[in-house]
């Protein structure tokens, strides 16, 4: 996708132009305010509601992202993205897996909510997923993850805090 405000050849850059330079190379950068526990004793993926940034048609982002967590070892923990209809997302992911072994899940054209499993080791034990991969929107949304129980357990799982999901423009 070609830059938005890039002057004509011959013309000079003025201050809106370079604005608009700015803000379209700019990262999109989101973090979590505060914990989010995930329901107990069920495996249905919910949104995790300060994961989520704003896509339009179009656009090619690379990204990056860290996942905290914390989750009991009987019910571990599944996480998705869910993005615009006709999005392409590729990716790679790096944690531990169900069996507590350092895992490198690596994705080519996901399909939105499709969830991958990673471990818990005790609900006192965070551990993390990190995420490095490239969207190409195929209309405008939300890029989100989403997060639930692997496996229906009464146990506390949490989405940390210190959770954060930074996109730019790919080149």
């Amino acid at each position: 996708m070609p830059f938005s405000s890039f002057p004509v050849p011959g013309s000079r850059f003025r201050s809106p132009v370079w604005a608009g330079l700015i803000n379209e190379l700019r990262p999109r950068s989101v973090g979590m305010g505060g914990d989010q526990p995930l329901t107990s004793n069920s495996t249905t993926l919910q949104s995790i509601t300060e994961m989520v940034v704003a896509v339009e048609i179009g656009e090619d982002l690379d990204f990056e992202a860290m996942v905290y967590y914390t989750s009991g070892t009987a019910a571990d923990l599944k996480l998705a993205w869910t993005f615009p209809s006709s999005s392409t997302l590729n990716y790679s992911a790096i944690g531990l897996d169900t069996a507590l072994a350092f895992s490198e899940v690596v994705s080519k054209a996901e399909a939105s909510d499709s969830a991958k499993s990673f471990g818990g080791a005790g609900t006192s034990s965070e551990r993390f997923v990190w995420y490095r991969g490239n969207l190409v929107a195929g209309a405008t949304g939300g890029f989100q993850l989403r997060a639930a129980q692997n496996a229906a357990v009464v146990e506390t799982e949490n989405i940390k805090a210190s959770s954060w999901i930074e996109m730019w423009r790919a080149f």
